[in-house]
Formats: C-alpha cells, structure tokens, sequence
C-alpha cells in the first residue's frame, strides 16, 4: 500500500496503533466541525481567531485526550496522545488554515445530514464508559446533534 505513493509528494507516517491515530484525528475533528456548526456554519478562522472559542477548542482537545488515552490504556497498549504537543500543533496549524470549513461545516450549510455518530456520539459514550469527564465534549456533541436535526 505505502509503495503506492512512492516518489509522490504525499507524506506517509505509518503509525503503530490506528486506535491512538484515530483519537488524534478526533482532536481536530471534535472541536473544530463542533464549534464551526455551533456557530453558525462558519469556517475555522472565526473560531481560532475568537479568543473564547480557541479556549473552547483547547479546552476541547485536552478532553479528548484525556478520553482517548484512557481508551488506549483500557485497550492495554502503551501509546499515549501527548497532549501539550497536539495541542500545539492542531491550534497552530488551524491559525494558518484561513477559511476553511470543515466537512461538517459543509454539509451543515447545504442542509445535509451531518456525520455525528463517528465524530461526536461515539467518542462521548466510550469516555463516558471509561469514566472520564468530558462535559463540554458532551455538550458539543449534544449542539451539534440539536442543530443536525433542522
């Protein structure tokens, strides 16, 4: 598979636990498809450059991995999100990412239905089954869910 993308400009790091890989994603998708639709339908810019919605966003990311690696050590592995690092790097790379809307954000707009179960339902329950708190993913997740439905 990787050989595939031999010689092309498509960066590939392969990674050791897809159940790490997949919580990290959430990192980004959680916050910023939540808070764009929250908000009306907007693209990243206005929620990473409005200081109370960065916070959110932060505060949003360390939930997550908080979530996430408590779902890795219930899985018995030893990977861990380091969180201050994708933190770091998910609200920098944002700040540079202009306008852009989210896939979520997308079909919000065009009155599609919108992807809650793997990005917002999922994630909540199994926090919620490992005890970690989680109240503004839980919120998040509940908006969204509300504004999905008009």
């Amino acid at each position: 598979g990787v050989d595939l993308f031999a010689g092309s400009k498509v960066e590939i790091r392969p990674e050791a636990s897809l159940l790490k890989a997949r919580w990290e994603k959430l990192c980004w998708n959680i916050p910023f498809n939540g808070l764009c639709v929250i908000a009306g339908g907007v693209p990243v810019d206005q929620v990473i450059e409005d200081p109370p919605l960065y916070d959110a966003a932060h505060e949003l990311i360390k939930e997550i991995v908080a979530a996430g690696n408590a779902d890795l050590e219930a899985h018995g592995q030893t990977a861990r999100i380091d969180g201050p690092r994708i933190a770091h790097l998910f609200l920098t790379q944002t700040l540079g990412m202009g306008a852009y809307r989210p896939s979520t954000v997308i079909d919000y707009n065009n009155g599609r239905p919108l992807e809650l179960d793997a990005i917002f339902r999922q994630p909540v329950q199994r926090a919620s089954e490992l005890g970690v708190s989680i109240p503004m993913m839980s919120m998040v997740a509940s908006l969204v869910g509300k504004l999905g439905r008009r």
